[in-house]
């Protein structure tokens, strides 16, 4: 994440792509964002919808081919407008933010509508993540935006295609979840504190190698984040899915272990577990 209005521009047009409400009141309302700022080697964001009971604090940390994020989610005394924003976050801090605005910004390459609202977000913003990493995270002056929901929006950044025959692997243990394909590997776990939803997610390029028949696959990750690898052995003959328009499903378990390496919540580790294997037709 750089500090830009491009940036503010990619966090509305996500925002705006998982709010559901009615085009009437859809007018009314605006994007929050926040940031981002630096935070511990992370930049920081804050993001929310005006009228919408929820605040999301992401911190998140880009270095080349492997990102690790923190996302903090409030959906309890929390409210946003236009410009102010206030959360009691109970144990987790609080944020009290009012915008002071300075000069609109056009759009950039790729978004249609109204113009961005740019200021300053003075106040208070106090999250206390965590005890280990992080600790208490302060910050009062924070550049960032506001947009209009309704009549705004960018282009979808199309993904790159899976080839043809390409495989993923996914597994899950409790509120740890792991997903490889050909060129990356990814750990998330989630869990619930004061009163917020926290996701913290480690992805890493890495390389999933699959049998032709699905019956067997070894995930690799490379870099320093993820370590350990993980083999996978299974069968399509317990799937539900075959040859259909979910491609070719198997399903088995994971031996080995990859052990995850948070900055904030310590390590997490992936061993013996449930596992599917899927081909993409």
């Amino acid at each position: 994440m750089k500090h830009s209005i491009s940036t503010a521009a990619t966090l509305a047009a996500a925002t705006m792509a998982v709010v559901a409400v009615p085009a009437a009141a859809q007018a009314a309302q605006h994007a929050v964002i926040i940031g981002p700022v630096p935070v511990h080697g992370y930049q920081m964001s804050v993001l929310g919808i005006a009228g919408e009971k929820s605040l999301t604090i992401a911190l998140e940390r880009d270095r080349g081919t492997s990102t690790q994020q923190h996302i903090y989610t409030f959906t309890r005394s929390v409210e946003v407008t236009d410009g102010r924003i206030r959360a009691n976050l109970g144990s987790l801090g609080s944020v009290d933010l009012k915008l002071k605005t300075g000069r609109d910004t056009t759009l950039p390459a790729g978004c249609k509508g109204h113009a961005i609202r740019q200021g300053t977000w003075n106040g208070s913003v106090r999250l206390v993540a965590d005890s280990t990493y992080f600790h208490t995270i302060r910050a009062h002056h924070l550049p960032g935006a506001v947009l209009p929901v309704s009549g705004t929006g960018c282009d979808e950044q199309r993904a790159p295609k899976t080839a043809p025959g390409a495989a993923t692997l996914t597994a899950a243990i409790g509120d740890t979840y792991l997903e490889a394909d050909a060129t990356t590997a990814s750990v998330l776990s989630t869990t619930r504190r004061g009163g917020a939803s926290i996701v913290h997610v480690i992805t890493v390029a890495g390389r999933l190698d699959a049998a032709t028949d699905l019956s067997t696959a070894t995930v690799t990750p490379t870099g320093s984040l993820l370590s350990g690898s993980v083999t996978y052995a299974g069968s399509t003959s317990a799937a539900t899915q075959k040859d259909g328009l979910a491609g070719e499903t198997s399903v088995g378990r994971l031996t080995g272990e990859l052990i995850a390496h948070f900055d904030s919540i310590g390590d997490v580790k992936v061993g013996a577990t449930p596992a599917t294997l899927q081909r993409l037709p």
